[in-house]
């Protein structure tokens, strides 16, 4: 089988700012998604070694996706009585 390593960021905050940062979810997940679909095995490392810290905004979509779930199966519970 093929193989990919995938090199993961560390930095937790942009420059000397507060503002933080970090590994945007959905670029690697896409990226992932199709090598897989090509038959690539993925390994992932960190520039540094350790934690990969994610941008928190890069988790904003799964909250409203996790919003947006629970309003549909609402709406098929409703639909269904």
């Amino acid at each position: 089988m093929k193989k990919i390593l995938i090199i993961l960021t560390n930095t937790r905050y942009y420059g000397n700012s507060k503002d933080k940062t970090g590994l945007w979810l959905a670029e690697v997940a896409e990226f992932v998604y199709k090598v897989q679909e090509h038959g690539y095995q993925v390994d992932y490392a960190s520039v540094n070694g350790g934690e990969v810290p994610l941008d928190p905004r890069s988790l904003k979509v799964l909250i409203v996706l996790k919003r947006l779930m629970k309003f549909i199966i609402l709406m098929i519970f409703k639909i269904a009585l």
